[in-house]
């Protein structure tokens, strides 16, 4: 008997929007047919209500271990479930940096009471010798350019190219985050140039030594040209955070939307919902929880949470700003699962892992931050009505979260 069927509009990357009956048993997707067959439990979609894989964030910091009063892996996986997130690739940057194979494999350890798929990013500090230690544990590396959160900042491009080299020559990928320090140096405001300096700098030697690569959380239009123009002649993909798009330089109220890179002005913001219309990039929420107070003291770090709000921000797009179901299904989870190299994931395909999310374009939801799970408790969409609602999350062919409760 099959555990679950779920009838209606599928969305599937490659293949369209399609009627039909997806049949799940023992975690997995077993049929797709037009037959109408049922399930032990059955779900009818109505006519508004789209069946897409499950979300993929190629970008989240789930802070454990060592800033666990931020977030941990369950507050932070529920927060994923609840935005129909059901894989997130999870950042370095922890007070003790993830450069070496005994620091992984303690993280990992911990990472085991997640109720999502982890990932872990390997990160590159100073002893560039531990980068073939982590490799087989890692789907990518990351490197910093600039300081950020954290103790990642590679100095020099001289030594940004010897690792870029060696994490090539074991046919890794590499995450940036692209800002030139010697500018943020002399202008700590983090100016446009920082950026777009960086990512010319990054595709130049990455161009050298054929290396597959990801501009983390790009928020500059003239980076995403220069980006656009290397596509088609190296493995190149960026990320696109929510925040960089929904909000722009003047909605800047109060230190909540301090973010590294900062929020750009309404012409970048603009050029990031075309990049996405184009269907090449991915959606990636750079979810960075702070608690309040921090947030709120005389020098607040930089970063939000966005796990949560992760499935409405798909519904403004899909709703308010029309991109098709189908691309939506490529930046949501197909493009980051090729970055990634998960091979069982991001489709609606017979033998596929049964994560899926149900999104309802009908309908509206008020974000309020008595409903998140991230345990810093905010988000900067507070108060703001979003189209649709998420109607489902589904993991393994079980369902962890209906109508914004996690189960």
């Amino acid at each position: 008997m099959n555990e679950l069927s779920i009838s209606g509009r599928i969305v599937d990357p490659l293949d369209g929007v399609y009627d039909a009956t997806v049949l799940i048993r023992r975690g997995k997707i077993a049929t797709i047919s037009d037959k109408g067959l049922e399930g032990k439990n059955v779900i009818q979609l109505t006519s508004s209500q789209l069946l897409f894989p499950g979300f993929i964030d190629a970008h989240v910091h789930m802070r454990e271990p060592g800033w666990e009063y931020k977030e941990d892996f369950l507050s932070g996986s529920k927060a994923a479930l609840h935005g129909g997130v059901t894989t997130v690739a999870d950042m370095p940057n922890l007070p003790e940096p993830i450069t070496t194979r005994d620091r992984l494999v303690r993280k990992m350890k911990v990472a085991g009471k997640s109720l999502v798929d982890v990932l872990h990013l390997g990160g590159v500090g100073h002893d560039l010798f531990n980068i073939k230690n982590l490799a087989a544990l890692v789907p990518a590396f990351k490197i910093y350019t600039a300081k950020s959160t954290g103790e990642l900042f590679l100095d020099g491009w001289g030594r940004i190219e010897e690792a870029v080299k060696i994490i090539s020559k074991l046919e890794k990928p590499v995450t940036f985050h692209c800002e030139e320090q010697s500018i943020i140096d002399k202008d700590p405001s983090r100016p446009r140039e920082a950026e777009i300096i960086a990512v010319e700098k990054v595709l130049e030697i990455c161009k050298k030594y054929g290396t597959k690569v990801n501009i983390a959380h790009i928020s500059v239009k003239e980076a995403l040209e220069i980006v656009n123009e290397n596509i088609d002649q190296m493995q190149l993909t960026c990320e696109v955070a929510p925040h960089h798009v929904f909000f722009n330089r003047k909605d800047v109220k109060d230190s909540l939307m301090k973010v590294n890179p900062p929020l750009r002005e309404k012409k970048d913001s603009e050029a990031l919902l075309k990049e996405l219309n184009k269907g090449k990039c991915m959606i990636a929420t750079d979810h960075a929880p702070h608690t309040l107070e921090e947030k709120n003291s005389a020098n607040p770090p930089s970063g939000m949470p966005g796990l949560d709000t992760y499935g409405n921000f798909v519904l403004w797009l899909l709703v308010k700003q029309k991109i098709k179901p189908q691309t939506i299904s490529k930046v949501t989870s197909l493009n980051a699962a090729n970055y990634l190299g998960i091979k069982n994931k991001a489709r609606i395909k017979e033998n596929f892992a049964a994560d899926l999310v149900i999104l309802d374009k009908k309908g509206k939801t008020k974000i309020e931050n008595k409903n998140l799970y991230t345990k810093c408790g905010w988000s900067a969409f507070d108060g703001m009505t979003f189209p649709g609602k998420v109607v489902c999350t589904i993991r393994n062919g079980v369902i962890t979260a209906k109508d914004g409760i996690v189960l």
